[in-house]
């Protein structure tokens, strides 16, 4: 069973350069400060990222598989440590202890793994 906090905890996720440059790409609508803007809503749904992927034609992929492709990369293939990685994603530690003491944000550490993600995603485009 899925216990939910009553309180979301904000997550701030580093871009890096080249995410930047492509958000301010992006159109923009007059009076909206989200960067992906709802057509009826304020913010977008969980499943909003599945339906784009559906009508493109993806219909094997899912918006977690992209978390995963991360998640494995870092683990897989960098020498981030687990804290950092886990952080990144936004997933809360499971030892209540640990998670307890564990304050800080990581963000230089996550910059860094960012940067790297950013060049290895790019890689061959």
């Amino acid at each position: 069973m899925h216990k939910y906090l009553s309180v979301v905890k904000k997550h701030r996720v580093p871009l890096s350069d080249a995410a930047v440059d492509l958000l301010k790409d992006l159109p923009r609508l007059k009076d909206n400060n989200h960067v992906f803007p709802a057509p009826r809503a304020e913010t977008l749904s969980d499943m909003s990222l599945l339906a784009v992927l559906k009508r493109m034609g993806y219909t094997n992929l899912t918006q977690h598989g992209f978390r995963s492709t991360f998640r494995e990369w870092a683990g897989e293939t960098t020498g981030y440590q687990r804290e950092v990685i886990e952080h990144a994603l936004a997933h809360q530690l499971a030892d209540k202890a640990e998670a307890a003491y564990q304050r800080g944000t990581l963000w230089p550490k996550r910059v860094a793994l960012m940067d790297d993600w950013t060049g290895y995603s790019t890689a061959n485009s």
